[in-house]
């Protein structure tokens, strides 16, 4: 780290007769030193179709409900809960 700090010092006390590129190009080199730039490769992968739209709203109605039925303890919750349960299973 110290280093890194004196490489910048030494480009900012000099700057006033570096011109423009010379600076860019002294930058460029003292990040390539100390953060080198790294590649990486992204895969890009299709979705899936368990995960739709009509999936993913059927399974928030589901926790809504199931939250519902836990926080109440009625009976009518639980059958409600229950038929949203077997929505999501007829959805996958």
């Amino acid at each position: 780290m110290t280093i890194l700090k004196q490489d910048l010092s030494f480009l900012k006390n000099n700057m006033k007769q570096v011109d423009a590129e010379m600076f860019t190009s002294k930058i460029r080199g003292v990040m390539d030193n100390h953060a080198p730039q790294k590649s990486r490769t992204v895969t890009d992968r299709t979705s899936s179709p368990r995960f739709s739209l009509e999936s993913k709203a059927a399974k928030q109605a589901r926790r809504r409900a199931e939250r519902k039925w836990n926080k109440s303890g009625l009976e009518i919750d639980k059958q409600i809960y229950l038929y949203h349960k077997k929505q999501v299973r007829g959805i996958n």
